[in-house]
């Protein structure tokens, strides 16, 4: 009878932890309520089913003392440093009309910050811990689901790009113009004939699909396309159909740094095939010749006349050679003319490594970076001392690359601490590599860590709902398939 009971009670969890893994990218869809509200739920449903949760950290109690260490060192960090930085900073609460208020906003945001640590750390073993009860059968069964998610978020952008407005009529982000808003009753309606050239991909900035008014989209593709790379294959021709618009898509999106990374991905996937199959550009068929040629040619005909067409989408991608041209001159120390891009990195970047210069041990604080301005009469102004020394486009809530962020706010200490568990990711990878080399889902995985910890790429908050939920999630995924022996 217990036996049974038992049996059942193992089903029914298999089957939560199947459903919840298979619609839980929707809620980065949805928005920061559905991400808490599933990342939440998920968490507490592993403390019904206790049992498994046990399970899991006894057969991996390194990697859940890691966990256990960040989460216990963060959150004493986020209450405990930032309050003797409130104490150290007098001089600059003094710009603040009420102080109480000020403190009362700091203490409320170390708390919210607090709870996002815990979750965000224990989601990234909870994950685990539903992949550990699930068959590979169900795993691929995700996989495949994910994919036919990211199909439509790719077929919405492209309409979006097309129309100037997506299948349910969100708006993309335009640059201004002269042209009416566009939607469905102006695209039907006789104000068309009247505005003949005002096509709404001449005038797109910033593409959101389904997320509403997060620009994201390009981001979120770079991000899981890697993932649902397992369930297909490489020579397969829908493969490469499927690859070729998912870049086109990241490409109108207008995200520089989502292009670049998918870029990257191509590559090192052109690169394994290459290296892994012996005279792989040999024994190549002619069919399949052909068709890797059509998909080059016509995706450089395809973006070379998109960026002709589009000076906005033009002029974004341009950023990325004055980007490199200023960090070159700051490595370098030289006067040069000044870019004629506005580019708030280069301040960003540069006031978070003085502040590391600051504190180097411990840090300055968690949150410490976005307490940069003051409010007087209800309006924002940046501090004299910050925009004087680092200028207006410094002052952010995050230094927009996470390893400055934790590095900044934590210290040498505080990074150690954090990398822990990738370094013991990939010390785990290479003692099993004789054994999981071949298989499909460690590759991807690998593949996976390498975007998610590139050194130099714009991003979000680690600690924040979206950003943080979808880093931890996929990290966690990546943590599993090298954990596991998969063909």
């Amino acid at each position: 009878m217990q036996k049974s009971n038992n049996i059942k009670k193992y089903l029914y969890s298999q089957r939560i932890y199947y459903f919840f893994l298979l619609i839980f990218p929707i809620s980065f869809i949805i928005g920061n309520f559905a991400i808490n509200f599933f990342s939440l739920l998920i968490i507490l449903m592993s403390f019904v089913f206790f049992e498994d949760l046990k399970n899991f950290c006894r057969s991996n109690k390194i990697l859940s003392f890691l966990v256990l260490l960040n989460i216990i060192f963060f959150i004493l960090h986020a209450n405990i440093i930032n309050k003797n930085n409130e104490i150290d900073n007098l001089l600059i609460l003094n710009y603040h009309e009420n102080l109480d208020e000020y403190l009362l906003d700091n203490l409320n945001l170390n708390i919210k910050t607090s709870l996002s640590i815990l979750k965000l750390f224990l989601f990234f073993i909870v994950i685990q811990m539903c992949l550990d009860n699930l068959s590979l059968k169900q795993i691929d069964k995700i996989f495949i689901f994910w994919k036919i998610l990211l199909s439509i978020l790719i077929l919405d952008t492209i309409f979006q790009y097309i129309f100037g407005f997506n299948v349910i009529g969100i708006q993309a982000e335009f640059y201004p113009n002269n042209c009416e808003n566009y939607s469905y009753e102006f695209l039907f309606s006789q104000k068309l004939q009247e505005h003949n050239n005002c096509f709404p991909f001449i005038h797109i900035w910033r593409l959101s699909s389904f997320f509403g008014d997060e620009r994201v989209i390009g981001s979120f593709l770079a991000h899981m396309v890697p993932l649902t790379l397992v369930s297909l294959k490489i020579d397969d021709f829908k493969s490469k159909i499927y690859l070729f618009f998912c870049c086109f898509a990241i490409f109108i999106s207008g995200e520089r740094m989502a292009f670049l990374i998918f870029l990257l991905t191509l590559s090192i996937l052109i690169s394994y095939t290459i290296f892994t199959k012996k005279n792989f550009l040999f024994d190549m068929k002619l069919n399949q010749l052909i068709q890797y040629l059509l998909i080059v040619i016509s995706g450089i005909i395809l973006f070379s006349l998109i960026l002709n067409s589009s000076k906005v989408l033009q002029n974004r991608f341009l950023e990325v050679k004055e980007l490199t041209f200023e960090l070159k001159k700051e490595i370098n120390k030289f006067d040069q003319n000044k870019s004629k891009f506005d580019l708030p990195y280069i301040s960003i970047w540069k006031r978070a490594s003085n502040n590391f210069n600051e504190s180097k041990i411990i840090g300055k604080g968690i949150n410490y970076f976005r307490d940069c301005s003051y409010k007087k009469q209800n309006k924002n102004y940046v501090y004299p001392e910050i925009l004087k020394k680092y200028g207006k486009n410094s002052c952010t809530t995050h230094p927009h690359n996470f390893y400055l962020q934790i590095i900044s706010e934590t210290g040498i200490f505080g990074f150690l601490i954090f990398m822990s568990i990738i370094i013991y990711t990939i010390l785990r990878a290479v003692i099993r590599f004789d054994k999981i080399s071949q298989s499909k889902y460690f590759y991807y995985s690998i593949l996976m860590i390498i975007i998610l910890f590139l050194p130099f790429k714009v991003t979000g908050n680690i600690f924040s709902t979206f950003y943080g939920t979808l880093f931890f999630f996929l990290f966690s995924i990546s943590s599993f398939f090298i954990r596991k022996e998969f063909k």
